[in-house]
């Protein structure tokens, strides 16, 4: 298990392009820490659209990330398990971009959800250990 603190750190990916040739770009957040295989639990952040079921998501605003500048939400039924070591070799490559950390009280948020939705997978719930 790593002893680095990787909880809290995001991810700028750029996805897929639009028709008008833009790149779609994801945020991409760690919200434990990695368990004895060194993997953690990764959520994104999606753009509202319509009105996402807070039961089912976190909402999230401006003034939650730089990143983030308007009304988002986490899908947690996306979460998704990511080898730590697989994240920082991506991270080397380029295919995906570190970016500024979680504040310390949005993580806490986005992991109280968490536990309390039935939206994330149930295998992804063991990482509820390593908060």
């Amino acid at each position: 298990m790593s002893n680095k603190t990787i909880k809290g750190k995001t991810y700028l990916k750029e996805d897929s392009t639009y028709s008008d040739g833009l790149l779609k770009k994801h945020l991409y957040c760690v919200i434990s820490d990695p368990d004895q295989s060194d993997n953690v639990l990764v959520i994104s952040r999606n753009r509202c659209k319509g009105h996402p079921s807070e039961k089912l998501s976190c909402i999230l605003g401006p003034g939650d990330h730089s990143y983030i500048k308007e009304k988002s939400y986490v899908r947690f039924d996306l979460a998704c398990e990511c080898n730590e070591k697989k994240l920082v070799e991506l991270s080397l490559t380029s295919k995906i971009k570190p970016f500024e950390k979680l504040k310390p009280e949005v993580l806490k948020r986005i992991q109280q959800t968490a536990k309390y939705t039935n939206a994330i997978p149930r295998g992804l719930k063991k990482y509820f250990n390593n908060f």
